[in-house]
């Protein structure tokens, strides 16, 4: 008699929704797994407490491939543009939009949907294929998590997955993998979710459909008061990163001269802080939120997307969600911006950051209105950076498919690693590090700063050496340190940091972090203890995570940076000495680590580079390395005017 194979159920991420399914599985036999525990279940008392008794056990199969998401979405990268071909070009749905926008580069927005979902139909995928093998022999069913970050799979992802696999095995060469079981409670919840989505579409639709009526029926009541002109319009979309310097401020831009306050203003669609709103008002800058200031929608974008939706809804319940999703975001924008552009004349757009669908929407009608688009890039942290051999494997669906005229990169690496995602830009210019201005403008006088007044007073002597020292983002559930990186990379990181402060006389070192303190202290209670005993040194400043980066580079006379994060790429590029920070010498791979001196792999390199740095090579052999070692390979320049060129192209390109 033959027997019956075992049965496993693979739960993607335990929450505590799932207590009593675990039990019941449990109960009748079966093996319980999970990949993953949610942040708030895995402190619970009955979480513990099932594993103790074995009625749920840990697996590492996804062990490094959740977190290293940029994998799935270079694979889906790899297949979109023909699946665009076959399932998107020609979708009524999209002919729609194409026919409202009067362009074919409404595509991308589409396909930077689609290759979202496809991403995560791959990690599904490679999570069965990696299951099936493990436990060869039992017959496996998954559980997927019902989508809280970026990294798990939404509830509507089975639903879809015989779709995707039938229409993407072949593209993706493997059509022969077998598809992987799922439970009928997840079938069910998912069959809910895509069909509860497609409800809560519909009553989105009809609420857009009200709210644009209502728009035009009172823009018919006001009076036509002129358009308004500026020459630059400025994009607010992440106020806490543009809010956050005083040095690197918001209107680092308004030079006074080649780009003038009367001419430039910043334009939000979201709720600023009052604090922020006082900014503008205290530097005399113009500043407005399209979606609380009322615009006037004209009579024919009212006409054009009212066509547009009745086309759109006449095939609703036969469309995709994500494409019914990504053509609302379309209406939405044409009308919203229809409107602002009917208002306020603008010759050039500037943003970053901004890597949202109606961006490319956005763009579409900016351009069609004669007005030059510019994406900025504001860090140099990319996976490019990470790996040389590697790198097209870490393309971020973040970064693809975006349309602006010109792009503006810190280096030519970036702007290959851009080219790399699908992008549309017109035109490319590497101008170099924008912040290392900041730093040269310091050290020169034109912008003033009391770091070095603050350095005195917290104990750094005369002759003293300081170290500036930046640390990274950290996770507590990776194991694969090259793109984002453990917490365990960062003690090694910091313990190198305290034992290069004990065994080196003369240096005062000036920490930091990146993440506020509280958050450490959450995530990775036995660094914030390593910090805190840091605190009391007296050669030790930690700073918080809200300074300037250019006022403490300004005043070091050595940079070092957690890999690769931006300050030391900053503090190069604006003539200083800087080098990266190894501590468990995974960046082997990097372009950067075959620059001599410029990656340190482990402590004794780390004290080893330090010390010549700082005592033994002169300013003029450094002068010469930087321009030898460092010129073209990691900045262009070198000479920290890069917002200079910035707003030369802004004046002068037609």
């Amino acid at each position: 008699m033959k027997k019956t194979p075992k049965k496993t159920v693979v739960f993607e991420e335990v929450s505590c929704r799932d207590r009593l399914l675990i039990r019941f599985y449990a109960a009748r036999g079966t093996d319980v797994l999970y990949l993953r525990v949610s942040d708030d279940t895995a402190d619970k008392t009955w979480f513990r407490e099932y594993c103790r008794k074995g009625l749920i056990v840990h697996d590492d199969t996804e062990t490094g491939l959740y977190a290293v998401r940029g994998r799935n979405y270079s694979k889906a990268f790899d297949v979109i543009e023909e699946y665009s071909r076959s399932h998107i070009e020609g979708n009524a749905t999209v002919k729609a939009i194409e026919e409202l926008y009067m362009s074919k580069e409404v595509l991308l927005a589409f396909k930077k949907r689609i290759n979202e979902r496809l991403s995560r139909f791959f990690y599904l995928r490679e999570v069965s294929s990696r299951l099936a093998e493990r436990y060869s022999g039992r017959i496996v069913f998954l559980i997927p998590a019902r989508g809280v970050k970026f990294y798990r799979t939404y509830g509507q992802e089975i639903f879809m997955y015989r779709y995707f696999h039938r229409t993407v095995g072949k593209l993706a060469g493997s059509s022969g993998r077998a598809y992987p079981r799922f439970t009928l409670f997840s079938l069910i919840v998912s069959g809910m979710r895509y069909f509860s989505a497609k409800a809560a579409l519909l009553g989105k639709y009809t609420l857009f459909s009200v709210w644009m009526t209502a728009r035009w029926i009172l823009s018919l009541t006001v009076k036509n008061s002129g358009k308004m002109s500026y020459k630059y319009a400025v994009a607010i979309i992440c106020p806490v990163r543009q809010f956050a310097n005083n040095i690197r401020k918001i209107d680092f831009l308004v030079d006074g001269s080649s780009i003038k306050k009367s001419e430039t203003v910043f334009i939000s669609s979201i709720k600023l802080d009052a604090a922020h709103e006082a900014y503008f008002r205290a530097n005399g800058l113009n500043y407005v939120n399209i979606k609380s200031h009322f615009y006037p929608m004209p009579s024919r974008v009212f006409f054009d997307c009212t066509k547009a939706l009745f086309r759109v809804c006449a095939g609703f319940f036969s469309h995709d969600n994500t494409a019914l999703e990504t053509a609302l975001i379309a209406l939405y924008y044409r009308s919203l911006w229809g409107s602002v552009l009917g208002a306020v004349e603008l010759s050039n757009f500037i943003t970053h950051v901004d890597i949202e669908p109606q961006s490319i929407l956005r763009n579409i009608l900016l351009r069609r209105n004669g007005v030059k688009t510019w994406y900025y890039i504001d860090s140099q942290n990319f996976a490019v950076s990470m790996t040389k051999s590697h790198f097209m494997d870490y393309r971020f669906n973040d970064f693809g498919f975006l349309n602006h005229d010109y792009f503006i990169s810190w280096n030519m690496s970036l702007i290959e690693y851009f080219k790399a995602s699908h992008t549309a830009f017109r035109e490319h210019y590497d101008v170099g590090c924008l912040w290392a201005q900041h730093i040269r403008e310091i050290n020169e006088g034109k912008i003033k700063s009391r770091a070095r007044e603050a350095l005195l007073a917290s104990g750094c002597g005369e002759g003293m050496k300081v170290v500036a020292v930046f640390d990274s983002t950290y996770h507590s559930s990776n194991v694969t340190p090259k793109i984002t990186t453990t917490y365990e990379c960062g003690m090694r990181f910091l313990s190198d940091i305290e034992r290069l402060l004990e065994e080196t006389d003369k240096i005062f070192i000036v920490f930091k972090e990146k993440k506020i303190r509280e958050k450490i202290e959450d995530r990775c209670p036995e660094m914030a203890r390593k910090m805190e005993k840091l605190d009391g040194h007296t050669r030790f400043l930690s700073i918080g995570a809200n300074t300037d980066v250019a006022e403490v580079v300004a005043v070091s006379d050595l940079v070092i940076s957690f890999p690769f994060s931006s300050p030391t790429f900053e503090a190069l590029s604006a003539g200083k000495r800087g080098i990266w920070h190894d501590p468990l010498g995974v960046f082997g791979d990097s372009p950067y680590a075959e620059i001599e001196d410029l990656v340190s792999s482990g402590y004794e390199e780390l004290k080893s580079i330090t010390k010549s740095l700082l005592w033994e090579i002169s300013d003029s052999v450094y002068k010469v390395y930087l321009r030898e070692k460092i010129r073209g390979k990691v900045e262009s320049f070198l000479d920290g005017r890069a917002i200079d060129r910035f707003r030369d192209l802004l004046s002068n390109v037609k």
